[in-house]
């Protein structure tokens, strides 16, 4: 009954926090596209936004401890680490969509700019016509910390690169303040990038696609002796008598050892090391 009680708490919670998410997000957005990238809000939305952003270690907190509170140690154990890898699984595909749609975003930013646009006006254009929403929301936060600083865009680029941990972000803040310090071309200069960028992309499918095979052939391979181990075991168990005695005890501890040697070289060379 406790624990019933807990989670039909706990479910509540959840669902009164991304209430609010929904809410601050849609303000956001209709904040920036009237122009009010500079306004700030009351503290009782700056703590509702704080507590949004900081939501999954908040309710991952809440939910540990009710259920250490209950006695469920276990369970909790699990969460802690299903919430773990969910956050890196997370992290890993948010960076794979930043890079994969990166090209799309600077053609947006290198039309703009033939255009006649500023720099500051271009990243608005990405901002608005970009179709990632993960590189939509970086953006918005540089156009915005961009007005309400007054920074240059290639500081506030370089920043955010960092923080993401993006090799190709911080590039592209490398290419503006190079423009920014010495001048040139930068439409020509962000097109060879873009170029770069789409063969680079190109390339790192297809070498995961070639891994994506080599591990499949060593899950296949790594297979057969346990099925062939399996199915001596069952139909003449006898066979098997042999690592029992004393001169075949010494294979209990070799066979494996290769087993493992074998499989792990495969792996090895799979990925390149």
């Amino acid at each position: 009954m406790e624990l019933a009680l807990f989670l039909v708490a706990f479910i509540g919670g959840v669902a009164a926090t991304y209430g609010v998410y929904d809410l601050l997000q849609q303000k956001e957005t209709h904040t920036f596209f009237a122009g009010g990238q500079g306004k700030k809000s009351g503290w009782v939305e700056q703590a509702l936004a704080y507590i949004v952003r900081m939501r999954v270690p908040i309710l991952t907190i809440m939910l540990t401890s009710g259920l250490l509170l209950l006695g469920y140690f276990l369970i909790a154990l699990g969460v802690v680490l299903a919430v773990l890898a969910e956050a890196k699984y997370r992290e890993i595909r948010r960076q794979r969509e930043i890079v994969g749609n990166l090209p799309a975003t600077i053609a947006i930013l290198t039309r703009s700019l033939r255009a006649g646009q500023t720099i500051e006006k271009a990243l608005e254009s990405v901002v608005e016509f970009t179709a990632s929403e993960e590189l939509r929301a970086l953006f918005k936060k540089i156009v915005r910390v961009i007005y309400i600083s007054g920074r240059p865009p290639h500081e506030v680029i370089l920043e955010q690169a960092k923080q993401e941990r993006c090799n190709e972000m911080i590039m592209l803040g490398s290419i503006l303040e190079s423009h920014a310090s010495i001048g040139g071309n930068i439409i020509e200069v962000l097109s060879i990038f873009e170029e770069q960028l789409r063969r680079n992309i190109i390339t790192q499918k297809k070498i995961a696609s070639l891994m994506a095979e080599g591990q499949t052939s060593i899950v296949v391979l790594s297979a057969i002796p346990l099925i062939v181990f399996a199915a001596v075991y069952v139909t003449t168990p006898d066979y098997l008598q042999f690592f029992l005695r004393p001169e075949g005890r010494i294979g209990l501890f070799l066979i494996p050892a290769f087993y493992l040697l074998g499989v792990g070289s495969a792996i090895a060379m799979v990925k390149g090391r």
